[in-house]
């Protein structure tokens, strides 16, 4: 089996950072090469797999390897970062940022053996090719090895479509018998086994599901054709890569950039997506929430008690607002997004009812009697290019809220 050695650079004066990615445990035959650095260095950007940016200057995406997985640290999301592969926000989570890395890593392994599976096709395809045609059992004998050799499920069909044979991974990876399935056409067994929504991936190459035992299952199919000495095609191969669990990563790292790792809310990133994706004239209504003594929880009982009221806090604004729009908005800030009219009266009555819920939910737990919230309220139509500005107003708001004592709403 080959061994990959990938090159991680972090371009940051963070050692912690360093020490919690030399932590991570390569995966099996990968092997990683970790440097840290204080100041640009064009040549390590260049030759890197995964490049980690935390520095002022700014980053030249021209300059990074097309191939390479680009990690932006900064506290606030912009539209510049739209071509990178991850965003580690200020403060840092060392244990997301542990997390996050882990499945980089494995969607890049995922990429491995893609490039594995090509070189496969490759042989396969030219078998034959240096033969005597008269020799078709010497053929058959060299197809069966190579053929039940490979990690992937292998079907080979005549120029009538008829399908002449499978490796053992198909018959086991479909569930489907190799006397029962040779001699029958390709067409009719497609359409029998595969649904309807066939999409090309950005490769070129077909992906489709199937349903096994009540498991949906992701394949990869990339065909090829099978040539004689000639050079005339005499059948194709189709080679069919399960890519259940890379369609999963995938999935799982889209919502990790656009998720909070500690609470499951929404972030600042998916925030301004949201806010592009509405359509302008509607009415928009923004609370902007903060809790109040938050340090003195961190200071005097640790980030750990911390940690929980944040989640409790979460949860409580969730149950609350199920179907509006959560972002946690760093640290301790909160906001919710409402869409449509929304009375002044209720206005009012939501936000004293989230104070309520609040106060009678941390007056349960020692550690959070000194807790509360201040609640800033800001409500306009949405425009072109406003949105911050109405930002602005609630956080005002939430400003005036802190002032005026705390443990209160203000609306703007």
């Amino acid at each position: 089996m080959d061994q990959y050695n990938l090159t991680i650079s972090i371009f940051s004066k963070d050692i912690n950072l360093e020490k919690v990615i030399l932590d991570i445990k390569p995966l099996d035959n990968f092997s990683h090469q970790i440097k840290r650095y204080e100041k640009i260095n064009n040549k390590a950007i260049l030759s890197s797999n995964i490049v980690i940016y935390d520095l002022k200057e700014e980053l030249d995406i021209k300059r990074i390897n097309k191939k390479a997985k680009v990690i932006a640290c900064c506290e606030n999301y912009n539209e510049s970062q739209e071509n990178i592969d991850g965003i580690f926000f200020k403060p840092f989570d060392y244990k997301y940022i542990k997390y996050f890395l882990k499945k980089i890593l494995e969607a890049i392994k995922c990429e491995e053996d893609i490039k594995r599976k090509e070189n496969y096709i490759k042989v396969i395809s030219n078998i034959g090719i240096n033969h005597d045609v008269t020799d078709y059992k010497k053929i058959d004998v060299e197809k069966d090895i190579l053929l039940n050799s490979i990690p992937y499920a292998i079907l080979i069909s005549d120029n009538n479509n008829r399908i002449q044979t499978v490796n053992s991974y198909f018959e086991t990876y479909f569930g489907i018998s190799k006397e029962k399935i040779i001699g029958t056409l390709y067409n009719d067994w497609e359409d029998n086994t595969f649904s309807k929504n066939s999409v090309l991936n950005k490769e070129g190459f077909i992906e489709n599901s199937f349903n096994i035992n009540g498991t949906i299952k992701r394949i990869e199919l990339r065909n090829n054709n099978i040539s004689d000495i000639f050079g005339n095609t005499i059948g194709h191969i189709y080679v069919y890569r399960d890519i259940t669990i890379q369609k999963q990563l995938e999935l799982q790292l889209l919502e990790n950039s656009n998720v909070d790792y500690m609470t499951k809310l929404y972030n600042r990133r998916y925030l301004d997506t949201f806010i592009q994706n509405l359509n302008k004239g509607i009415i928009i209504t923004l609370f902007s929430i903060d809790l109040d003594n938050f340090k003195s929880i961190n200071d005097t009982y640790g980030h750990k008690a911390g940690d929980e009221a944040i989640i409790l806090t979460a949860r409580l604004l969730k149950e609350k607002f199920k179907n509006d729009l959560l972002v946690r908005m760093g640290g301790d800030e909160f906001l919710i997004v409402i869409i449509g009219n929304y009375n002044r009266k209720k206005i009012n009555s939501d936000a004293q009812n989230i104070l309520n819920t609040l106060n009678q939910e941390y007056s349960k737990t020692f550690e959070f009697k000194e807790l509360s919230a201040s609640i800033g309220i800001s409500q306009d139509t949405l425009k072109e290019n406003n949105f911050e500005d109405i930002l602005k107003k609630s956080d005002n708001s939430l400003y005036q809220a802190k002032k005026k004592g705390r443990n209160c709403y203000i609306y703007n």
